[in-house]
């Protein structure tokens, strides 16, 4: 879908990785707080 790839303000889209995110930063001393869920469930 076109809207996964479209680029924001940050040079990131949807689609962006964890990877190409954090390319050369230093996270050390950071404190992260991941929320959410993502609940699929098992086809019968």
């Amino acid at each position: 879908m076109w809207f996964f790839s479209k680029n924001g303000p940050s040079g990131f889209s949807a689609s962006s990785t964890a990877e190409e995110v954090t390319q050369g930063t230093d996270g050390t001393g950071l404190t992260a707080i991941v929320t959410g869920n993502l609940l699929i469930s098992p086809k019968k």
